[in-house]
C-alpha cells in the first residue's frame, strides 16, 4: 500500500533528524520522502529544447506532440498527477486559514510552517491540531494503520505527529523555543539570533554547516 510506503519514509527521515554524524543519510532519507510528491507532480509535457547550428531553439508541441506525450504519461506512471494537486491544494488551505485567523501577529509563512509574534491565541493552533488528529485516527481505524505510524519519534524521543503544528525547540528539554531576532529574505530564506545569543540561518538548498560565512553579517 503506498499510504505504508509514505509513513515509512517519514518515519526514516525523522528519526535521522539532527543526529551527529547522520546528516547525509538524514538529507536521503528526506529527499526520498520528498520525491514521493514530486513523482507525482512532474509534468514532463513541455516544448522541446533544440541545439542546432550552435543556438538554442525551442520548438511549440503541436496539438498532435501534446495528445502523444498525455497518453505516453497515462500509460507510464505509476502514481497519480491528481494525488499531488489534490494534496498542494489542501495544503495551501489549511495554511492560509491558519494565516488569516493569525493574521496580526504573522511575520513569516512558508509551505508548511509559520513564524509568529508573541501573544497570538494559542488555542487557533491547538484547535487545528486537535481536528488533524481526530481525520488521522480515522484513517488509522479505517486502514487498520497502527497510528504511531503517523506519529513517529525522534532521537529526543518527542513524536512528530504528521500534519501538526509543532513549536520548535532545540532539545527535549527545551520545548519552548523563542527567537530573540528573527530576519528573512523570502520564502526559505531566514536567519535568526537564539535566546542564548546563537545564529542559524536557513537558506534553501545551501546546508546548515556552510552557512557559516553567512553569520559574519548579523553578529
Amino acid at each position: 500500500m503506498f499510504i505504508n510506503f509514505i509513513l515509512n519514509k517519514y518515519e526514516d527521515k525523522t528519526k535521522l533528524k539532527n543526529v551527529e554524524g547522520k546528516e547525509i543519510n538524514y538529507l536521503l532519507a528526506k529527499n526520498n520522502f520528498n520525491s514521493l510528491y514530486g513523482m507525482c507532480v512532474t509534468n514532463n509535457i513541455k516544448d522541446l529544447a533544440i541545439f542546432e547550428n550552435g543556438t538554442w531553439k525551442t520548438k511549440k508541441l503541436e496539438n498532435t506532440d501534446i495528445l502523444y506525450s498525455l497518453s505516453e504519461e497515462k500509460r507510464k506512471s505509476f502514481l497519480s498527477f491528481s494525488w499531488g494537486v489534490w494534496v498542494t491544494a489542501y495544503a495551501r488551505r489549511n495554511l492560509i486559514e491558519n494565516i488569516i485567523s493569525l493574521d496580526d501577529f504573522m511575520i513569516y509563512a512558508d509551505t508548511d510552517s509559520i513564524k509568529l509574534i508573541q501573544g497570538y491565541d494559542k488555542n487557533v493552533i491547538e484547535n487545528y491540531n486537535k481536528k488533524v488528529i481526530t481525520k488521522l485516527e480515522k484513517v488509522s481505524k479505517d486502514l487498520k494503520i497502527p497510528f504511531k505510524k503517523f506519529a513517529p519519534k525522534d532521537i529526543n524521543g518527542i513524536e512528530h505527529c504528521l500534519g501538526l503544528f509543532e513549536k520548535e525547540y532545540t532539545s527535549k528539554e527545551n520545548r519552548d523555543f523563542t527567537y530573540k531576532e528573527f530576519k528573512t529574505e523570502g520564502a526559505k530564506k531566514y536567519a535568526y539570533r537564539t535566546m542564548d545569543d546563537k545564529i542559524k540561518i536557513t537558506v534553501s538548498g545551501v546546508p546548515k554547516k556552510r552557512s557559516s560565512s553567512a553569520k559574519k553579517r548579523y553578529k
